[in-house]
């Protein structure tokens, strides 16, 4: 176990931001956190390319908040470098001592003031925010596999090449990967004897729980650095293997359906796509509109240079929330 500095936590709040395109819907996000309580720390995948203009005007883009950049990484989809994007936002937050951490993604957006989401952390400062999907009990082979065998070709995504043709290409080699596997007696599971628990990668995180996490991290590399899809496992699976999974606050299991509330306080439309991308018409604009009064404080996808006319949506759903 990795024993970091222990840092005893403000009232503030840290922003984590994983981007990778359109500077100018993230100048949009970073706007809307803009609070004397919060700082904005940004990790750009180093695919994309990032001018000094860039970094200039994300500098100037804030009246109250700081804004950090940490160090980059070539982020693939499905890999290990997912996970350590985020321990490289965690542990850059964690030196300065916060509150709660949100972990966002760039195609993110909030749907209430900051006063707000302030307001209700305050008053769960224990807490941890994760949507569980599985836990001890419920589980299936899928959540087991990714961590169970080998993902040797870490940079090679269902994303590596384009369409249809892609995805299939990706899933012969899962499969055919696993299948050797099977053959060759390979258990992860058995070395580390941990089970795998999925949630959310999206994440608000209070400080106990961040100190937890960056302890583990050697730990978090040795499980982890294999698997596919870690992402969604490495936060969860390690709470509830030090026993620690009473710092999260909801821990029901959520299927993915619209019915079911997600945990983390994020609407993310995961039924009517993976996830489907909200767009400026009148029933998405409804849908996130009864987000906003059921209690979500994020919502994602978005894509604002698609969809323009999200972004006045946005700020007047925003300004009636004050």
């Amino acid at each position: 176990m990795k024993e970091v500095k222990q840092i005893n936590p403000t009232n503030k709040f840290a922003y984590l931001i994983i981007a990778h395109q359109d500077i100018e819907q993230l100048l949009f996000l970073i706007r809307l956190l803009d609070h004397q309580r919060n700082d904005i720390y940004i990790l750009f995948d180093k695919k994309f390319i990032l001018t000094d203009n860039d970094k200039t005007k994300l500098m100037n883009s804030t009246k109250w908040s700081k804004i950090f950049f940490t160090k980059r990484i070539k982020i693939f989809w499905g890999g290990y470098s997912q996970i350590e994007a985020e321990l490289i936002l965690f542990s850059a937050a964690y030196n300065k001592g916060y509150q709660h951490y949100h972990l966002i993604s760039g195609n993110d957006l909030p749907l209430v003031p900051q006063n707000v989401i302030h307001e209700y952390f305050d008053l769960n400062i224990e807490y941890s925010f994760l949507t569980l999907n599985s836990n001890l009990e419920v589980y299936e082979d899928e959540i087991l596999n990714r961590i169970k065998y080998y993902h040797i070709f870490r940079k090679f995504t269902p994303r590596t090449f384009p369409g249809f043709f892609g995805k299939i290409l990706f899933k012969l080699y899962r499969k055919i990967a696993i299948m050797i596997q099977e053959i060759l007696r390979i258990n992860l599971l058995d070395r580390y004897e941990i089970f795998p628990v999925k949630a959310s990668n999206w994440v608000t995180l209070s400080h106990n729980c961040v100190e937890i996490i960056i302890n583990n991290s050697n730990l978090i590399e040795k499980i982890f650095k294999y698997s596919f899809l870690g992402d969604e496992l490495f936060i969860p699976t390690i709470l509830f293997y030090l026993n620690k999974q009473n710092l999260i606050k909801n821990l029901q299991i959520n299927k993915g359906t619209s019915e079911e509330y997600q945990g983390n306080m994020r609407y993310i439309n995961w039924w009517d796509g993976y996830p489907y991308e909200w767009t400026d018409s009148v029933n998405d604009f409804k849908q996130i509109q009864e987000a906003a009064n059921n209690g979500y404080f994020f919502s994602r996808k978005f894509n604002l240079k698609r969809y323009p006319g999200t972004k006045v949506f946005i700020e007047k759903l925003l300004r009636g929330k004050k």
